[in-house]
């Protein structure tokens, strides 16, 4: 069975198959009934290695979490994943792409959609106001790729864009051989 890492899952908690099982990690996991077949650990991502022992999972997962964290605390999250990752495994993640969210933001003004109509995504009004929005780093698909390549530790194999979501890119990664040392 494969062992799999959901970081950040906040409350979308995936529930092991017979193929998968899955660990949802939170530092605020839900509260709400779990059901039996749903493993969910109260836990701060940062500090992956304090929960689970090296090469623990064969894939990890994280959905619109990245974000989140600063640039600093990236780095050292990054050497995390990489201790606990296989050496075979896989990371799939999911980040908000600026430049697309500002592409739209700009069509809007040219329409003269000043005020961010209904018809603008929530992700360009989160992005484009003064209201605090949490997110600590911004993505685009060359900051993606600079930035899952640092330090050696991964190889970014494919960054796609998501039309049908307003501005999601999804990032695929592998650990680089000798990355870790």
């Amino acid at each position: 069975m494969k062992k799999c890492l959901h970081l950040g899952c906040g409350s979308r908690l995936f529930p092991s198959t017979t193929e998968k099982q899955w660990i949802n990690l939170d530092l605020q996991p839900p509260s709400h009934h779990i059901p039996h077949n749903v493993t969910v650990v109260k836990g701060d991502f940062l500090k992956l290695t304090t929960l689970f022992p090296s090469e623990t999972f064969a894939y990890i997962f994280s959905n619109h979490v990245l974000e989140h964290i600063s640039t600093h605390d990236l780095v050292g999250l990054l050497y995390q994943m990489r201790m606990v990752l296989k050496d075979d495994g896989r990371i799939d993640v999911r980040v908000p792409n600026m430049l697309r969210i500002l592409e739209r933001y700009d069509e809007g003004c040219r329409q003269g959609d000043l005020d961010f109509p209904e018809t603008v995504s929530v992700e360009t009004r989160i992005f484009c106001t003064e209201q605090e929005t949490r997110h600590r780093s911004v993505w685009t698909r060359n900051s993606a790729r600079a930035l899952l390549e640092m330090d050696g530790l991964f190889e970014v194999v494919h960054i796609r864009q998501e039309e049908h979501k307003e501005a999601t890119m999804e990032i695929e990664m592998v650990p680089k051989p000798g990355g870790l040392v």
